[in-house]
């Protein structure tokens, strides 16, 4: 029998990224921010992609910055972020 054990952790974890790619919303697809974490690749799903994609495309650096909670295996919680 496996059994998963995993306690409640109310530890928040500090990022700093910057944006690579950005997938518009496509059919069945929403907008999504790609970017990586010292724990692997993170796919966020926003609202409106539009500004960030726009900046990519003239050259400018978007970063993201915020709090995560740590989940069970790899997963991860994106407490809070900022764009700029």
């Amino acid at each position: 029998m496996n059994v998963i054990y995993a306690e409640k952790q109310d530890v928040n974890y500090y990022f700093t990224s910057e944006i690579e790619t950005v997938a518009s919303m496509g059919y069945r697809s929403p907008p999504t921010l790609f970017f990586q974490l010292d724990i692997g690749d993170v796919a966020l799903i926003v609202k409106n992609e539009v500004p960030v994609k726009e900046k990519l495309k003239n050259g400018i650096a978007v970063k993201i910055s915020g709090h995560y909670k740590k989940g069970m295996l790899s997963s991860i919680m994106i407490v809070d972020y900022t764009l700029y």
